[in-house]
């Protein structure tokens, strides 16, 4: 708080008595984002995340992108040890045969797409300067379709690797129990692709467990 606030008038601007600051990762909260393309209306309900976007959450999060008839995405969706959903909802008429429209009836993954659910370290806050924390494991991706299909364009990527990191830990010695520097390594997540009319993948799959 800035000096003299209690002399400050109701209804100032909060910036005339605090100034902004960036909370330390271990105060930060994930949150759930969704965007999403609903047909009706005379629209189709189609989602395009652009070449070149970017949508992030703090570790933990959960993105989710959904649409009626189309998606498509060509930017990066980054959800550190969270997950991260990409999902057409329209259903197929009962008995519908194939529906022979990919472009318009599709989930895409251009080539500059990025999924990227990898593992973490979320600190924690610690006395006396100890390395504290939870090396989260990689995340879960998930696309699907309840009608057309999933593409992957080459070049396109999902992430779902774990991490390690350093932490200061208990651990028994020949003189008893002492703290010290460990590594601690997170296991992979998981990708699932669920598609009624079919899937053409050229994306680049990563899912390795950090292994010290």
């Amino acid at each position: 708080w800035s000096a003299g606030y209690r002399r400050v008038a109701s209804g100032a601007p909060i910036a005339t008595v605090a100034d902004p600051v960036d909370l330390q990762p271990s105060a930060r909260k994930p949150i759930d984002i969704t965007l999403a393309a609903v047909s009706g209306g005379g629209q189709r309900g189609v989602l395009e995340f652009g070449d070149g976007a970017t949508l992030r959450t703090e570790a933990g999060g959960k993105l989710t992108l959904a649409a009626s008839e189309a998606l498509y995405v060509g930017g990066t969706l980054d959800a550190p040890g969270g997950s991260i959903t990409l999902k057409l909802t329209k259903k197929a008429p009962e008995g519908a045969a194939d529906l022979g429209d990919l472009n318009q009836r599709s989930l895409w993954l251009g080539s500059s797409a990025k999924l990227l659910a990898r593992g973490v370290l979320k600190p924690e806050l610690s006395t006396g300067g100890r390395r504290a924390g939870n090396v989260l494991a990689g995340g879960d991706v998930s696309l699907t379709t309840e009608m057309g299909y999933i593409v992957g364009a080459s070049g396109s990527l999902i992430d779902v690797s774990g991490t390690q990191a350093t932490l200061d830990l208990k651990r028994d010695t020949a003189s008893g129990v002492a703290v010290g520097p460990t590594l601690v390594a997170s296991n992979a997540g998981s990708v699932r692709l669920d598609s009624r009319d079919g899937i053409m993948f050229d994306t680049t799959l990563a899912a390795q467990a950090d292994i010290p």
